[in-house]
């Protein structure tokens, strides 16, 4: 027969200590939450300006195809389209989304951008509002070329 001597062993934790983990694990969100939303919303900032310069590339390969293509802002400002002209058929062949919240403006004469037979435009940008801050997209319309200008708050 064996006997122990000493002190009863311990299954589980405190209230104490499980409370320390509790408050630990709080404060460690409450440092990681705000940074992850931020860059969330670059995340989202960082797409669109990537979706308008593919746009604008797959806008000049078509029409350099022989389509006259146009680049508009639809009516409800909630995506930006890429429309190529066959006769009087007019078809959408992209669109870039305009997430909640984000004001896209179109720094050009009228409500569309063309694009020719080679696959020129005039030159043209797109003004971008989100969270105060504003960033400029600007398009050389005959070599494609682009430059971003990352603002600060509006």
């Amino acid at each position: 027969m064996t006997m122990t001597c000493g002190t009863p062993s311990r299954h589980g934790y405190t209230l104490l200590e499980l409370t320390a983990v509790v408050v630990l694990m709080a404060m460690v969100t409450a440092a990681v939450v705000p940074g992850l939303a931020r860059r969330s919303d670059e995340s989202a900032r960082t797409q669109l300006v990537a979706g308008l310069i593919e746009l604008d590339a797959r806008a000049r390969l078509n029409a350099s195809r022989n389509d006259a293509c146009l680049v508009s802002i639809d009516e409800d400002a909630d995506q930006i389209l890429l429309t190529i002209l066959r006769g009087k058929e007019s078809i959408v062949l992209d669109q870039v989304q305009i997430p909640d919240g984000v004001l896209v403006s179109l720094s050009a004469e009228g409500t569309a951008i063309g694009f020719d037979y080679a696959g020129h435009s005039d030159a043209y940008g797109y003004e971008i509002v989100m969270d105060n801050r504003i960033t400029r997209i600007g398009f050389n319309g005959l070599t494609g070329w682009y430059e971003i200008e990352d603002g600060g708050v509006d």
